[in-house]
């Protein structure tokens, strides 16, 4: 059987593959550069408005690049609806493609924490170790 997407080829002997990430209402693809996978990824979309009698809004995702011609990035994000974005970006309040030696990226991870802890510290809890 033929593969329907090509994902990217990570790690020091690249190959192990990736091609999607997903959350609960999130989900990152990771392709090869190429129309036929823009495609792809196009019909899943609308595949999955019908199965699931949804509408996708598609002016909320983006498409970015790593490599890419910026003109090509523009044409499939013409081709699936959506804007582009570039690096680095914010993902579940974690910066992606930033450099994670400078302690500045770590900035909106720490902040986020220290506003959870405060919450937290405001409440009354109880804890159960079991185990």
């Amino acid at each position: 059987m033929e593969e329907l997407i090509w994902g990217i080829k990570w790690g020091k002997v690249k190959k192990n593959e990736i091609s999607l990430l997903q959350f609960v209402v999130d989900t990152i693809f990771f392709v090869k550069e190429s129309i036929e996978n823009v495609m792809c990824i196009k019909a899943m979309l609308i595949f999955f408005e019908i199965i699931l009698g949804l509408k996708m809004n598609f002016g909320n995702n983006k498409i970015g690049r790593i490599g890419a011609k910026s003109s090509l990035i523009q044409r499939y994000a013409s081709i699936l609806n959506c804007s582009s974005m570039s690096f680095p970006f914010v993902y579940l309040g974690i910066p992606i493609g930033a450099n994670p030696r400078r302690e500045k990226m770590w900035d909106p991870i720490i902040d986020k924490c220290r506003m959870g802890l405060s919450k937290w510290k405001q409440k009354k809890h109880f804890l159960l170790r079991v185990g």
